[in-house]
């Protein structure tokens, strides 16, 4: 099948460096800011706290034209953008960057199997290229020559990279894939051959497991469908973009594309925070619950935009990524560490208290001292040691009972 033009993107992610506005502007990449036209269509047709987020806020971008040969398949493409996503921390932690690298696909190979060829050698980490007869692996390229840092490869951002790059594809096909959407979406967007479901052997998937994961297919118009996994997000149909349309290439290319990089943003901080709470029980737990609390304030939307294509694509990548379950969960967990932090505040108030109750107690006698005379109490020595004792009895039993609790 032909395919008429094509969006392929993966994204990465890394620690966003305190000084990372000097490393990308010594590195050539360029501030991206909407012009005055698109910043009355996203005002129109976007919430302002979504906008705020990732339009008003740092994103840089460099134009490179790079070509580079797949060894293995000996296909060459190019990487024609590279895009920097910053997302500083709202406290004093470290802020995080995502990056995604804009690849073309020559003219001559943009056919339904070399393209999944192609891209199922894109999105791995371990694939080997050559770029002016010097081999290297594209992780490496892309570390070294590619992005303005190198990844921390210990880092916990790092950890949700994974093996792979994660997948951003829009495909605008010569004519009607109807009926075929479902097995096609679930090739492209697992990164299976083209035609695994129809050959039927065994890497070949249930019936079950192919219809649980079309389930969360977006399908809003006849000419193409959509479907969000938790690695991939694949758009394909008929008449749906075009790359000479300045429309249609600015929507998919630069304002849906956004949408992909908030959601996927999201879980990789939700997972950091979940980290967080887990090695932080006994030490930082109010730092952490301060840092979700201000973090579900500022990225918990349920809608983003005013019309509703915005909002089904937000929502079927929200739903894949099962964000929602994710902020439930360390909510959950938020109000259990603070009872757990009020039930230890109460110990120490109630232990203070009584602190106060005995040194309340070892000042009675002063105050019965004072009146002995009048009320005719001769026997001092014996009061004394009456009244003493009966503290100490009194405070042994009080710390007898303390010991007994905390235990």
């Amino acid at each position: 099948m032909k395919i008429n033009d094509l969006i392929y993107k993966v994204i990465g992610f890394d620690k966003l460096p305190q000084d990372y506005n000097e490393q990308l502007v010594n590195a050539g990449f360029i501030k991206e800011e909407p012009d005055a036209e698109l910043e009355g269509f996203l005002q129109r047709s976007y919430l302002d706290e979504y906008l705020a987020i990732m339009f008003h806020n740092e994103a840089y971008i460099k134009n490179l034209k790079i070509e580079i040969n797949i060894l293995g398949i000996d296909k060459t493409v190019i990487i024609n953008e590279v895009h920097i996503a910053c997302f500083p921390g709202i406290t004093k932690e470290a802020g995080i960057s995502i990056y995604s690298v804009d690849y073309i696909i020559n003219t001559e190979d943009l056919i339904l199997d070399t393209v999944s060829d192609i891209t199922n050698r894109l999105n791995k980490f371990n694939t080997r290229i050559t770029y002016k007869n010097k081999e290297y692996s594209l992780s490496e390229f892309v570390d070294s020559l590619i992005k303005p840092w190198p990844s921390k490869l210990n880092s916990d951002v790092n950890q949700y990279n994974g093996s792979r790059w994660k997948e951003y594809h829009i495909y605008n096909f010569s004519e009607q894939v109807q009926p075929n959407y479902n097995n096609l979406l679930f090739e492209l967007g697992t990164g299976n051959k083209i035609g695994t479901i129809n050959n039927n052997d065994i890497n070949s998937p249930s019936e079950e497991y192919l219809q649980k994961t079309i389930a969360n297919k977006l399908s809003c118009f006849k000419n193409y469908e959509g479907l969000a996994l938790y690695d991939s997000f694949t758009i394909i149909g008929n008449n749906n973009y075009s790359r000479d349309s300045l429309h249609s290439h600015s929507s998919w290319n630069s304002i849906y594309f956004k949408i992909f990089l908030y959601c996927h943003f999201m879980k990789c901080k939700l997972q950091l925070m979940s980290n967080t709470f887990s090695s932080s029980i006994n030490k930082d737990a109010k730092k952490a619950m301060e840092e979700f609390e201000q973090f579900y304030n500022r990225y918990y939307l349920k809608k983003i935009a005013f019309n509703f294509l915005p909002n089904e694509i937000y929502m079927s990548l929200f739903k894949s990524l099962e964000l929602e379950e994710d902020f439930k969960f360390l909510k959950s967990r938020n109000n259990t560490i603070a009872l757990s932090i009020n039930e230890k505040h109460q110990r120490q108030q109630e232990f203070l208290l009584l602190i106060i109750s005995v040194m309340a107690l070892l000042e009675t006698p002063t105050h019965l001292e004072s009146i002995r005379t009048i009320i005719g109490i001769e026997f001092i020595t014996v009061y004394n040691l009456t009244i003493y004792g009966v503290i100490l009895s009194l405070i042994s039993i009080l710390v007898y009972i303390k010991f007994v609790r905390n235990k």
